[in-house]
């Protein structure tokens, strides 16, 4: 008899410690993230407006807004220091050869393209990551919708060069691109189909 209390005593005296540290690693757990939940989520908005930023540069106030109808996304509006709205800030992605193509598009009030900006990109290093470049980013500003990529040197109107070997990663940017100016034609009255 005494032999079956002592395994038992065995068995249960370390499940009950383990269970134990267990308990007080859940609830150090708990509290870090209690503690860190606020500046986590601070350091997020704060990149998020420097992401917004970078693609409407008058921007300094932006409110997030919601689009209904046959379709249904979110935007923003950007507003100046004087609380002027100064144009749009649409979020769309496409699938580029390595996976989706994320992209931040400024578009001001006449519907001209103010900045590009890649947030996710999972394109092949070296090639399909150049759409991240000034050297194709630039191309944007001013244009309007219409978009269409094209290989020559020199592109015209709403034509943008498509970086070569890169096709399809310069494809899915451009359609993330022209997917917002679509939107912005939504909001500002276009037709929903």
């Amino acid at each position: 008899m005494k032999n079956k209390n002592t395994i038992s005593v065995q068995i249960l005296k370390p499940t009950i410690v383990l269970g134990l540290i267990c308990f007080m690693t859940a609830l150090m757990l708990a509290l870090v993230n209690s503690i860190t939940k606020e500046p986590i989520k601070a350091q997020e908005l704060a990149r998020e407006n420097e992401a917004k930023q970078l693609v409407m540069p008058e921007g300094v106030d932006f409110v997030e807004k919601e689009f209904s109808g046959n379709k249904h996304f979110l935007y923003n509006e950007a507003y100046d220091q004087n609380g002027n709205l100064v144009g749009y800030i649409f979020k769309n992605g496409k699938h580029g050869y390595g996976g989706p193509v994320i992209v931040n598009v400024g578009v001001d009030p006449n519907g001209k393209i103010t900045g590009v900006k890649a947030l996710d990109l999972s394109e092949t290093p070296g090639i399909g990551t150049k759409v991240e470049d000034p050297a194709f980013t630039d191309q944007f500003i001013g244009k309007t919708i219409g978009l269409k990529a094209v290989s020559s040197t020199n592109p015209s109107n709403n034509e943008i060069q498509a970086i070569s070997g890169a096709t399809t990663s310069s494809n899915a940017f451009i359609e993330a691109v022209q997917k917002s100016l679509e939107q912005y034609a939504l909001i500002c009255g276009g037709n929903d189909e």
